[in-house]
């Protein structure tokens, strides 16, 4: 199985309140394999899935300098 998380983000100046990007859909898929059930296997991707998808955050703000 394939999970997919998603999030849709907006990116402000503090000083300004000027949006540099709004609501962008950035999401991260990981490979599920299911050996000891799939419930157990989605709990054990999920931190690796976030993990994921923060980085796809911090990389798409950083593109914008």
């Amino acid at each position: 199985f394939n999970l997919t998380l998603g999030a849709t983000c907006t990116l402000r100046d503090n000083r300004s309140g000027r949006a540099l990007w709004e609501k962008r859909v950035i999401s991260a898929t990981r490979e599920v394999f299911t050996d000891g059930g799939q419930l157990q296997s989605e709990y054990k991707a999920l931190p690796l899935l976030t993990e994921a998808l923060a980085a796809r955050i911090v990389h798409a703000t950083l593109d914008a300098w």
